[in-house]
């Protein structure tokens, strides 16, 4: 079977956009991964220091470790919750105030309900306005889990 000039042509031309399409692809992906480690990297330095700049603030408040947990495992769990609270505080520091609910619009006036004989009144009663309800706020974002305070750990000098 003798395969035309121009199906391989075409095939050639196919395969040659596959190559690089499939380049470009691995080359944008190495790229994006690469660039995602060095932020995630900075992203935990940047808590780092910020926890760091705490526990010099509190020791040179304080004079000395004490206010640092003597066990071990009680330490650590120190650590994650004092991350989680500079996170908090950085981020409640970093977001928008969240925008006022308008006012609710003032009830329009009703007029008098005419008279009705005693008969036809309970079948023609006017049915009370509903009040206007506010829209439900919405959800508290969870702030993102402290995986550094996992990896954290703080050691007892020896000196005394």
């Amino acid at each position: 079977m003798k395969i035309s000039i121009g199906l391989r042509l075409f095939l050639s031309v196919l395969l040659a956009i596959l190559a690089v399409t499939a380049s470009a692809v691995w080359l944008l992906r190495q790229t994006v991964l690469e660039g995602f480690g060095d932020y995630a990297v900075q992203i935990e330095l940047d808590r780092l220091e910020g926890l760091s700049n705490e526990l010099a603030r509190r020791h040179a408040a304080a004079g000395s470790w004490r206010f640092v947990p003597r066990r071990d495992t009680a330490r650590r769990a120190w650590l994650r919750d004092e991350l989680a609270r500079l996170q908090e505080v950085r981020s409640a520091a970093i977001a928008p105030a969240a925008p006022a609910l308008p006012a609710a619009p003032a009830a329009p006036a009703t007029p008098a309900a005419p008279v009705l004989p005693a008969s036809r009144a309970s079948l023609a009663a006017p049915a009370s306005p509903a009040a206007p309800v506010a829209p439900p706020s919405p959800p508290a974002l969870a702030p993102p889990a402290p995986t550094i305070g996992h990896r954290l750990a703080l050691r007892p000098s020896r000196k005394a």
